[in-house]
């Protein structure tokens, strides 16, 4: 996983966790399905407030990309949890 950030003019950056597979590495593996179990479930699970968002998915002829859209920090997954907790 990678984290990169699309910069925004108004400087409402985008941060983005980035996964890169090695396609020849799915392949020798025999991670294929595994692999497409994962991006079926990444869309599946679109929205909910836990998981990240598939925001895009890409490929060049040796990588596979996942770009999930990180939407929450880590001070309001604990404010979330803590409001959880307390109902």
């Amino acid at each position: 996983m990678i984290l990169v950030k699309k910069k925004a003019l108004d400087g409402n950056d985008q941060r983005f966790a980035m996964k890169v597979l090695k396609k020849s590495h799915i392949i020798s593996c025999c991670s294929v399905t595994y692999t497409v179990s994962e991006k079926e479930a990444l869309v599946l699970a679109s929205g909910h407030p836990f998981i990240t968002t598939l925001y895009s998915c890409f490929q060049t002829k040796v990588i596979l990309n996942f770009l999930n859209l990180l939407h929450i920090s880590r001070e309001s997954l604990i404010l979330k949890f803590t409001i959880n907790l307390k109902m």
